[in-house]
């Protein structure tokens, strides 16, 4: 008796819960920081990187990945984020956003 299972497809980040990127001064008005993430993917798809602002430190923000797309099984691509700003900047140390992920599976 045959057994059958649909795998659905996904996307995992590894240790996502340690993965931080720190923005660091470029100019005087510019800062940049960048982290590499380690995807493992059950399905070829498109994803991009969103930033969404808390709001603590106004400015125009960016978000990139080094790839648009994610092949099976997986691999590491590299986040930035940009920040382009007239504020001062925060204390050390404090949250000013964070980086979504929207994953499209392609056919």
């Amino acid at each position: 008796i045959p057994v059958l299972m649909d795998i659905q497809p996904w996307v995992r980040i590894k240790d996502l819960d340690k993965l931080v990127i720190r923005l660091m001064r470029r100019t005087t008005d510019t800062y940049e920081g960048c982290v590499d993430v380690v995807c493992e993917a059950r399905a070829s798809v498109d994803i991009n990187a969103e930033f969404l602002s808390n709001g603590l430190v106004p400015g125009e923000y960016s978000c990139s990945l080094s790839s648009s797309r994610l092949d099976v099984p997986g691999g590491t691509l590299s986040v930035c984020v940009k920040l382009k700003t007239e504020a001062l900047p925060p204390p050390a140390n404090v949250q000013v956003g964070v980086v979504i992920f929207r994953v499209t599976p392609r056919p």
